[in-house]
């Protein structure tokens, strides 16, 4: 149990280190993202990795943008949640002012780090349904 904690601790640590990577590079590319989405959700880290940069969205209809944001989402979103984000997401495109260019090396950055954010998330989930199986054999 205490092996388990440690790597669910170090996990943790790893998930803060690199968001702080992954906000520092969309403040460059596109700001208004984490105004929109909390920025811990699975939402927010789909759209990351589908849109580091407004004029990806831009390239795409508003019907685009929604089919893609319910396809690439693990969570049950209804049609009409989609057509709102994108809605949203298009708008916030439109306004935004981004620092670098859609083909800088840091947009193919910014997706990794959401990719591994998503991962290591997921495998915090897996070590705490260990961590309960495991407590349950224990009195304590």
């Amino acid at each position: 149990m205490r092996a388990l904690t440690r790597y669910y601790d170090e996990l943790d640590r790893e998930i803060s280190h690199i968001f702080n990577r992954m906000h520092a590079i969309l403040q460059l590319s596109f700001p208004e993202l984490e105004g929109l989405f909390s920025t811990r959700s699975a939402l927010f880290l789909n759209i990351v990795q589908l849109y580091p940069h407004p004029d990806e969205v831009l390239a795409h209809s508003k019907t685009v943008v929604r089919n893609r944001l319910k396809a690439n989402t693990r969570k049950n979103l209804s049609l009409a949640r989609a057509e709102t984000k994108g809605l949203a997401l298009l708008e916030a495109a439109r306004d935004s002012y981004p620092a670098i260019s859609k083909e800088d090396v840091r947009c193919e950055q910014v997706r990794d780090y959401a990719k591994r954010i998503a991962d290591l998330k997921e495998k915090k989930e897996q070590l705490i349904k260990q961590m309960v199986d495991l407590s349950k054999e224990r009195n304590e």
